[in-house]
């Protein structure tokens, strides 16, 4: 339950019927590309949690498509510090 990819689409796919611009130079590679969806959610409920935030509000200053875009490199860093970033650059 809950889990995108039993509408039958891509990740890939999911992200671009969400209006992102999605990397189309590369494969669909259903691991790498749903790991950023995950990726995605995890800083979005981190930011509500940690800093009491409103989805609304965090939506509206962090568009998905900037989000998307910002994976690379920051799914590298912890999730606290991806938050902190992103609090600090979108003034949350």
């Amino acid at each position: 339950m809950g889990n995108p990819l039993y509408l039958n689409k891509t990740p890939k796919q999911i992200l671009g019927n969400m209006g992102i611009a999605v990397k189309t130079e590369f494969e669909i590679n259903k691991k790498y590309d749903e790991c950023i969806l995950e990726w995605m959610v995890d800083v979005y409920t981190y930011l509500q949690w940690k800093y009491n935030l409103s989805s609304e509000k965090i939506v509206k200053k962090i568009e998905l498509e900037q989000l998307y875009q910002k994976y690379s490199p920051l799914h590298e860093t912890s999730l606290s510090n991806c938050a902190e970033k992103f609090m600090k650059i979108y003034r949350l």
